[in-house]
């Protein structure tokens, strides 16, 4: 069979090389890919506990500042006060920016606090 030149069979015909086709049936990384999937799949289970530990732990940090009458989740950035003040320098004309500059805040935090 005549091999068309520059190809990779006509470099290496006659030399001991060989190509071994891995696309279908049963070869040689079988076991291999059978044991992948299990050390997989135990990963998937460890992973999961782990996530209904997390959401355990959770839900019972939320109950218990309920209990103490606590807010949940992130405290917020400003105190009503200077919630109040932000608001007394918008009504009085300043800009976004002067206020989040002269009260030493980012102007997204100004902003939100304006536009609410």
């Amino acid at each position: 069979m005549a091999v068309p030149a520059g190809s990779f069979n006509a470099e290496y015909q006659g030399s001991d090389a060989r190509i071994q086709k891995y696309a279908s049936g049963t070869t040689k990384c079988e076991p291999i890919r059978a044991a992948a999937e299990v050390v997989l799949a135990v990963m998937a289970w460890a992973a999961k506990m782990e996530r209904l530990a997390i959401n355990e732990r959770i839900s019972a940090a939320r109950e218990r500042l309920a209990a103490e009458g606590r807010a949940w989740g992130r405290p917020p950035r400003l105190a009503s006060r200077e919630r109040n003040q932000i608001r007394q320098l918008r009504r009085a004309g300043r800009t976004v920016r002067e206020i989040a500059v002269a009260l030493k805040i980012p102007r997204s935090t100004v902003g939100r606090v304006v536009s609410a």
